[in-house]
């Protein structure tokens, strides 16, 4: 699989992004590849998409129907809590007409959504606009924060 990492708190891409020792605990919030955007992948980290179809992306506020539920996400207070919310998101649910989960199928013209929460490093409200899927897999974004959170902290339960 060919895929590509962006972190939206550190405006990066690439694989730079990867932890050093374990590649889960890499900085990345947004993963493409296989014609799809996956979520959540990084260790200790929550993340879900919600796809809100062609839409400009300057008109998507935090208010809006389809974000809402996402900007007023509370973060997990423990690892059991979190855990939950993770599998909830890989499974994909439904709320108010809207469909979501940690990954989703990459469309053309089409903004999406994704609510990032890492524990101890961020917690982010992004939009994005697919502009472009290339033949070769490629795609191109253009993307903007709509809100920043402070930074969670869960605890871990041994």
């Amino acid at each position: 699989m060919h895929a590509s990492l962006y972190s939206f708190s550190k405006n990066k891409h690439g694989n730079g992004l990867n932890g050093f020792v374990d590649p889960r605990l890499g900085w990345a919030e947004l993963k493409f590849g296989d014609g799809k955007f996956f979520t959540g992948f990084t260790g200790e980290s929550l993340g879900v998409l919600v796809a809100l179809g062609d839409i400009p992306l300057d008109v998507v506020t935090p208010q809006m129907a389809g974000v809402v539920g996402l900007a007023n996400i509370i973060p997990p207070a423990d690892f059991l809590e979190a855990s939950a919310l993770s599998r909830r998101n890989r499974a994909g649910f439904e709320m108010d007409k809207f469909s979501y989960g940690s990954s989703l199928p990459a469309a053309s013209n089409t903004t999406y959504v994704l609510r990032s929460t890492s524990n101890r490093r961020a917690d982010l409200l992004i939009a994005f606009r697919v502009t472009r899927i290339e033949s070769d897999g490629s795609a191109t974004i253009l993307w903007r924060k709509l809100r920043s959170y402070p930074k969670p902290e869960w605890k871990r339960t041994h």
